[in-house]
């Protein structure tokens, strides 16, 4: 019985490297200027029959110069492509501010963004899919926004990092007081945005509490030497309570104390100014206030930020009395290692300034 004669794999040019892709070319092309059809070729090739005939077509067109390696790709569009002197353009309109500057209709730089803007600017219609290529080259990613309050005044918030911060350390260097960023925080049993493994296609289910009301409200205050105080409270913030936090504060820290708060109603009370004063006037106690919507510049909601991250890792609690033991625990954890404190709340950099109090 005779064996049947082995069949030899067709080669794949789209696999092979540039070299080889144009060396077969340049056989093929030998052969149809001989006059063999393509079929025949393919086969002395062991090419597919597809691609010979789409070489032979190419070979009609452009003759010898489809031999040559070229740029694999759709060929760019003269209106689909950007210029070096519009791409720069497009650069710096992306780093000098969001599209709102420039009356395009969008909050952030997106691709529909990186398209009208190249519409508008350059009479030019490039993809979305261009777009995206473009911004990656210049070295853009896409990204989650950092939230900044619209009413937040700049002017403000630079007198705060050149002038009021800088008066906040000379004031403690003078009185040996320690600072320290304090700030209020609720935990939500019900609001906790956790994210869990599932097969694809499948999402997980988080069984989570209806009730709204369970939840732990905590004051907590950091220093940039990883100190950790903190109180929790049922209720809302009062001006009694917080005044109760500072004093408290200054107690377990045995010396004066500048304590950095934001705007919130009750640190400004009238019914605190009197003992503000006292405490000023005794050396124990000051109390300097962040510029308005300006979250990002306080440490401690940087701890705030990671006292809720730990909890969207863990069981939800159904009481608001279990909630509080989990959030309690995870501030004594932190009080427990300076490090870790130092670490979440002063590593971020838009708290860079309040590093280091020399």
């Amino acid at each position: 019985m005779k064996k049947k004669a082995s069949v030899k794999a067709l080669i794949n040019i789209k696999s092979l490297p540039a070299k080889r892709r144009e060396e077969i070319r340049g056989k093929l092309f030998a052969l149809w200027r001989k006059g063999v059809k393509a079929y025949a070729a393919a086969k002395q090739l062991r090419i597919h029959e597809r691609t010979a005939y789409h070489l032979y077509g190419r070979f009609r067109d452009e003759r010898e110069g489809a031999v040559a390696e070229k740029r694999r790709g759709p060929a760019a569009s003269p209106r689909a492509s950007l210029t070096p002197g519009e791409t720069e353009r497009l650069a710096a309109a992306v780093s000098g501010g969001d599209p709102r500057q420039l009356m395009l209709g969008f909050a952030l730089w997106s691709s529909r963004a990186v398209v009208a803007f190249a519409r508008e600017k350059f009479g030019k219609e490039i993809s979305r899919r261009a777009a995206r290529r473009l911004m990656r080259r210049l070295g853009y990613t896409y990204q989650c926004p950092v939230r900044r309050a619209r009413e937040q005044d700049t002017a403000a918030v630079r007198g705060w990092l050149d002038r009021d911060y800088p008066a906040v350390r000379t004031l403690a260097r003078e009185n040996g007081a320690s600072i320290f960023w304090a700030d209020e925080a609720s935990c939500q049993a019900s609001g906790v945005k956790a994210r869990g493994y599932s097969p694809r296609g499948r999402a997980p289910v988080l069984n989570a509490p209806a009730n709204r009301r369970v939840r732990c409200n905590y004051i907590a205050a950091v220093s940039n030497r990883g100190e950790l105080y903190f109180q929790t409270f049922a209720d809302t913030m009062t001006a009694d309570r917080f005044r109760r936090f500072a004093q408290g504060l200054v107690a377990d820290v045995g010396g004066p104390v500048v304590l950095i708060v934001d705007n919130l109603r009750v640190h400004h009370a009238d019914c605190l100014q009197g003992w503000l004063s006292e405490m000023e006037r005794s050396g124990s106690l000051w109390v300097r206030y962040l510029p308005s919507y300006s979250p990002e510049l306080n440490p401690e909601e940087y701890l705030n930020r990671d006292v809720k991250a730990a909890a969207a890792e863990r069981d939800i609690p159904g009481t608001a009395e279990k909630l509080a033991e989990q959030t309690v625990a995870h501030l004594q954890k932190r009080r427990d290692d300076p490090d870790a404190v130092r670490r979440v709340a002063f590593g971020h950099r838009s708290v860079a300034y309040a590093r280091d109090n020399t």
